[in-house]
C-alpha cells in the first residue's frame, strides 16, 4: 500500500487459531511525515471494534523501511481485520501477525 491518505483502509480476512495477545509488526516507509493506523475487528453488521493503534516514525525516504511492533489481542475464529489510516503519507510493505516472543530471546513462542 503506498501514497496513503487519511481514511484509506484495507480489509484482511484472517483465521485466528487461538485466543491470545499476538505481536503485530508492520514494515513502513515515510519520507517526511509520521504515520498512524488503527486496526479494527469488523463484525458482519459492519460495526468496527478498535483493537490497536500504531504510530510510525519518519524514515527519511519512500523506500527506507522500518519495522514497527505492537500487541494485538485476537480471539479464535474467522475475522475481518480492517487497517484504517489515521495519518497518511507513508508506504506499507507488509503486515505480520505472529505468536509473541515473551522471553525476548529472538524465538517465537509456540
Amino acid at each position: 500500500m503506498s501514497y496513503t491518505s487519511t481514511d484509506d483502509y484495507a480489509d484482511y480476512m484472517i483465521n485466528v487459531s487461538r485466543d491470545l495477545e499476538y505481536d503485530i509488526r508492520l514494515r513502513v516507509a515515510a519520507e517526511s511525515r509520521a504515520g498512524r493506523v488503527t486496526f479494527y475487528d469488523v463484525a458482519e453488521s459492519g460495526v468496527e471494534t478498535a483493537l490497536v493503534t500504531m504510530d510510525f516514525p519518519v524514515t527519511g525516504g519512500w523506500q527506507i523501511w522500518k519495522d514497527t511492533l505492537s500487541k494485538i489481542t485476537l480471539t479464535e475464529g474467522l475475522h475481518t481485520l480492517r487497517m484504517k489510516v489515521v495519518t497518511g503519507d507513508f508506504n506499507l510493505n507488509w503486515i505480520r501477525i505472529e505468536l509473541p516472543d515473551t522471553d525476548q530471546d529472538g524465538l517465537i513462542d509456540r
